[in-house]
């Protein structure tokens, strides 16, 4: 013993650290049996046993299999760990078929599971933009999360968290350099006017997008006349009736949901008022309300008609002023053709130069003479010829905003519409932001004022549609896509 070395303090520290931990084992066992406790044996428990204070369990058909029922209400909700709640409504189908959605095991479920059924949903930008901004990068997920209940995926979709869009929108410009739309960030103070799509004048079917001013009408290209003043008047117009007092919702009908309009048709919404007889001596007789070649081969097919098989004059009809006049001015009387000097097409020729260029046509279209012959399939072609220029197809002047009329109905069309006075049908009626500001506060409550985020007028996916429009229009270059889940600014 007296020839052993001293012990070294350091050799006998790491003689110690290197020996067995007495109780490692047992806590190891401890550790791996509270996790399968917890991760498994209380979830597997929870969801046999079920949970019989809920009242999901009785509220369920009866005749439903266990495959169409989705997950049972589980006791305190024990299966917490492995099943974060219930799917949406929507999802139900595949409650119990997990793979659905988690393709993957351990893996957020990825976006191209979402676009498999989903696959309507557009992008919020242009695919273009959309690598360039890493700030967009984000998943369906990031939005829409699934596992709260029913209706959690309908609560979510409802609204917006404003810092969430005003964290690219309030320096857009950070995000993508080259962009020409204006900073938003917040609907009160920091929103810029609105802007509208309005018809080239070269090409009807095509869009620029112009901002609205306060206290300017912007002029859309039209070449249908229609002056909303003398129609909207409190005297009323003329009509056959006499005298009709004429309001909005004479001629704009919501549609089916409410939030839009029904189409304005001759037929529906102006016939009655503008009647297309052209022969004052045989009353019931009209021209279509259609192409020219429709219009003169009624002439001629008329006066054609009227030389083999002549009629007896109406008196009453004589008596009667036929009313092809512009609201406001007085009717004067419609000359008849049937006893002009001439063959029938002397008379069809007359009869038509009077309603294209005199009572009818010209009153609310623009019309011009054209040389040369008709359709050659048609009995008209042998008369003088006429172009109705086209009007511009129908069409929304803010695409990719919504707004619900159905919601507004407690205030009239004119509170927002300056129709009353606008002399000319070129004037775009479409109001200004400080309008809605009116009613309309930002994110933050406002005293009698609605409060409202970006979400209340903007989705965050541009639809399809919106996207055609938005690329045709000579204003708008592909990094002011880059916005365009508030396109209005």
């Amino acid at each position: 013993m007296a020839d052993q070395e001293p012990q070294d303090p350091i050799s006998n520290a790491l003689r110690g650290a290197q020996a067995p931990l007495r109780g490692r084992r047992w806590l190891s066992w401890l550790l791996f049996l509270s996790g399968l406790t917890i991760f498994l044996i209380l979830p597997i428990a929870g969801s046999l046993i079920g949970d019989p204070a809920s009242g999901l369990l009785d509220a369920r058909p009866k005749m439903e299999t266990s495959a169409d029922r989705g997950p049972a209400p589980t006791l305190g909700q024990l299966d917490r760990p492995w099943s974060p709640g219930a799917v949406a409504s929507g999802h139900q189908l595949w409650a119990h078929d997990c793979k659905a959605c988690h393709s993957a095991p351990f893996q957020r479920v990825q976006d191209q599971a979402c676009l498999s059924c989903h696959r309507g949903v557009g992008d919020h930008v242009t695919k273009e933009i959309s690598t360039q901004i890493q700030a967009l990068q984000i998943r369906c997920a990031s939005c829409h999360q699934d596992h709260n209940g029913p209706f959690g995926l309908e609560l979510q979709n409802k609204h917006f968290t404003q810092a969430s869009c005003a964290s690219c929108h309030a320096d857009l410009k950070s995000v993508v350099a080259k962009t020409t739309v204006l900073n938003v960030k917040d609907f009160d103070r920091h929103h810029p006017d609105f802007r509208v799509q309005l018809p080239r004048t070269d090409d009807p079917k095509k869009f620029d997008r112009v901002r609205l001013e306060k206290g300017k009408t912007l002029k859309a290209s039209t070449t249908l006349k229609f002056p909303h003043d003398v129609h909207l008047t409190e005297s009323g117009v003329n009509s056959p009736k006499g005298k009709v007092k004429v309001d909005c919702a004479s001629c704009h009908q919501p549609s089916s949901d409410k939030t839009t309009f029904q189409p304005v048709t001759f037929e529906k919404h102006c016939r009655s008022c503008h009647e297309l007889r052209f022969e004052p001596l045989v009353s019931n007789r009209e021209v279509p309300h259609g192409p020219v070649d429709q219009v003169l081969s009624t002439l001629r097919e008329f006066y054609s008609f009227i030389r083999i098989n002549p009629v007896m004059p109406e008196a009453e009809a004589v008596r009667e002023p036929i009313r092809l006049s512009r609201p406001g001015q007085e009717p004067r009387p419609a000359q008849s053709f049937i006893r002009l000097a001439g063959d029938d097409r002397t008379k069809a020729a007359a009869a038509a130069t009077e309603l294209f260029e005199k009572t009818s046509c010209v009153v609310c279209h623009e019309v011009s003479r054209l040389q040369g012959p008709g359709k050659p399939s048609t009995t008209g072609r042998d008369l003088p010829q006429w172009r109705i220029s086209a009007i511009a197809p129908s069409h929304s002047w803010m695409p990719q905003a919504r707004f619900n009329h159905a919601a507004h109905t407690i205030t009239s069309c004119g509170s927002c519409h300056a129709a009353k006075t606008s002399k000319d049908s070129a004037d775009v009626l479409m109001p200004a932001i400080a309008t809605c500001r009116d009613c309309h506060s930002g994110a933050a409550p406002a005293a009698q004022r609605v409060s409202s985020d970006c979400g209340v007028c903007h989705g965050f996916h541009m639809p399809t549609h919106a996207q055609t429009s938005t690329q045709t229009s000579a204003q708008t270059s592909a990094p002011a896509q880059a916005a365009a889940g508030g396109t209005s600014k």
